[in-house]
């Protein structure tokens, strides 16, 4: 129904919108009740929706959506492939199945021509019969239904390894509507969303659009990374399609180093509170700069010198 409770039976994410990309904000675990004002359809699953007493309007899905939309069929002119054909209302002749070509002359209502070719061409059914002098001509008599066309892309993983990919959306096609942004939200599977990221990729050349994940912005995490595809279109987000990839572990490098010593660097090198890719660096040594270290740590894909 349209408002109603609905219980949960498994545990269910709330969403302050009605994305699957969309973080996980709080859930309901089994057996939880929830009061829903509105059932919304979107990104291929029924969401219940609600307001909190903080008077948010929040949003569950509970099952998927497979909505088909009916395709419309074209028109078929009602007339065999060649003979003659009645007009009932003023019909342009023109030079070419064409709806830029330009009237040579007309048929009024209730005037008849002789066929003996029936068209399909620039959205519309033809008559085409050979004129006196031998010219072919055309007669648009029926307009075809136009198929919708929906929006689309291919997801492409390039370029990956221990440090990131990049995301090729190829393909890409906004349907009947203008793209006006390309969004990529990437998370990995450990943990949920909590290392949600919204990546907005960059147009190329060639109308593709390509934008690299830096394992770095997703916590330095290996393992699976989970893809989804947006499109910007009259100001909403259009979800387009998914995908998965997995980020290799890097292999330690593990350099015959003694516990301690003294150690000179041969580039430019950042220092961390954490053995981490991710760790943010608070200082550097240039190349030919030492340092007196007193622990080797092999962490996160790395040999680190501590002191």
């Amino acid at each position: 129904p349209a408002s109603a409770s609905y219980t949960f039976t498994a545990r269910t994410g709330i969403k302050t919108q009605p994305l699957v990309a969309n973080p996980d904000v709080s859930y309901y675990d089994a057996g939880m009740s929830v009061n829903y004002d509105k059932v919304v359809n979107n990104d291929g699953y029924t969401w219940l929706s609600y307001l909190s007493y903080s008077g948010n309007r929040f949003y569950v899905a509970i099952a998927p959506t497979s909505v088909t939309k009916p395709v419309e069929q074209p028109v078929q002119p009602s007339t065999p492939s060649s003979g003659t054909y009645t007009f009932k209302e003023r019909s342009s002749i023109k030079a070419e199945p064409s709806v830029a070509s330009p009237e040579l002359a007309y048929y009024d209502a209730g005037m008849s021509v002789n066929y003996d070719k029936i068209v399909s061409g620039d959205g519309y059914q033809w008559l085409s019969y050979l004129s006196f002098n031998g010219n072919r001509r055309y007669v648009a008599v029926a307009k075809l239904a136009q198929q919708e066309s929906k929006p689309s892309g291919t997801i492409n993983i390039e370029n990956l390894s221990n440090l990131g990919f990049d995301v090729h959306i190829t393909n890409v096609s906004g349907g009947d509507k203008a793209i006006q942004g390309v969004s990529v939200p990437v998370w990995t599977a450990k943990d949920g969303q909590d290392d949600l990221v919204w990546h907005q990729a960059d147009r190329q050349s060639d109308g593709s659009y390509k934008v690299r994940i830096n394992v770095s912005d997703h916590k330095a995490e290996a393992g699976e990374y989970i893809v989804h595809l947006y499109y910007v279109q009259d100001g909403k987000m259009v979800g387009i399609g998914g995908t998965s990839t997995t980020v290799p572990v890097q292999n330690a490098t593990r350099h015959n180093l003694p516990a301690s010593g003294s150690y000179t660097f041969t580039a430019r090198t950042g220092i961390k509170t954490q053995p981490l890719v991710a760790n943010p660096d608070v200082s550097y040594y240039d190349a030919g700069m030492s340092v007196n270290y007193d622990k080797v740590v092999n962490n996160d894909g790395y040999t680190w010198l501590s002191y």
